[in-house]
């Protein structure tokens, strides 16, 4: 502590990472540093102000331990644990390997369908597909169209 001109003591300014540091702790059978700052969204990111502008915390944590995110690049969580802010569990992605990655990990889909074996249609290296929500959805589709046409 360290008394000012006003004669009221105030703590000493911290670093960056010392600021981070306090807003984690470990998760020891995970290895995951789960956050428990702020947070930015309903997801489950953190939010961490550096530089005068707030970041979502898994980015502050690859600023201050990697550095610099390069350009085009998201911060990927290997863990899957939006509250996990662990370097070791992070990796830069493209926004398209990010969104395939999060898919590879999609066990259903928004409909409860299960997305394996003969219910999987892979469209694409980055998309994959219930089987049952596009055929209904044709259906949907189509059935509207026949009722333009024949109006």
């Amino acid at each position: 502590m360290r008394l000012y001109n006003d004669g009221k003591p105030r703590a000493y300014k911290t670093t960056v990472a010392e600021r981070f540091e306090a807003k984690f702790i470990p998760e020891p059978n995970s290895g995951c540093w789960l956050w428990l700052g702020a947070l930015c969204n309903d997801a489950g990111y953190g939010a961490f102000r550096m530089g005068g502008r707030r970041v979502t915390s898994n980015r502050a944590s690859w600023m201050i331990y990697r550095g610099t995110i390069p350009e085009g690049m998201e911060i990927d969580h290997r863990c899957r644990n939006p509250y996990c802010v662990n370097p070791e569990h992070l990796r830069p992605l493209t926004p398209a390997a990010n969104l395939a990655a999060r898919q590879l990990d999609q066990e259903t889909c928004r409909r409860g369908h299960a997305m394996t074996g003969d219910n999987l249609l892979i469209e694409t290296i980055y998309v994959r597909r219930c089987k049952c929500c596009r055929s209904v959805s044709r259906i949907r589709y189509h059935s509207k169209l026949r009722e333009r046409l024949e109006a």
